[in-house]
């Protein structure tokens, strides 16, 4: 048992790979074909997060800040209003959770 658990696997004899790894797809003759695992969809999961965060802000700042506090590129400014803009903050945060449900399932996958 010394050494076992480092030894490396050879696939079809192209190359070793460690057991920890092994590849989603196989040719016919056991070769390992050029795909690649969960790639793709790492980017998008963060994406979304990332979208996610944003958009809590922007509901934490529409619930808070009055129209005219709020910076001038968000909408629903209007300088000198005291109106708190409560359906654009409800908005945001509905598309908060739906963005973190989109990055949580994109990471199931």
């Amino acid at each position: 048992m010394g050494g076992r658990e480092n030894k490396q696997l050879a696939v079809g004899g192209r190359g070793s790979v460690s057991p920890s790894y092994r590849p989603s797809c196989y040719l016919s003759s056991g070769m390992e074909c050029a795909c690649l695992i969960d790639e793709g969809k790492r980017p998008m999961k963060m994406i979304a997060y990332l979208l996610a965060i944003i958009c809590v802000i922007a509901a934490v700042m529409y619930f808070v800040m009055p129209a005219g506090q709020l910076p001038t590129f968000m909408p629903g400014y209007l300088a000198g209003s005291s109106h708190i803009h409560t359906t654009h903050a409800i908005a945001a945060a509905v598309a908060a959770v739906v963005l973190f449900v989109i990055g949580w399932i994109l990471g199931r996958r």
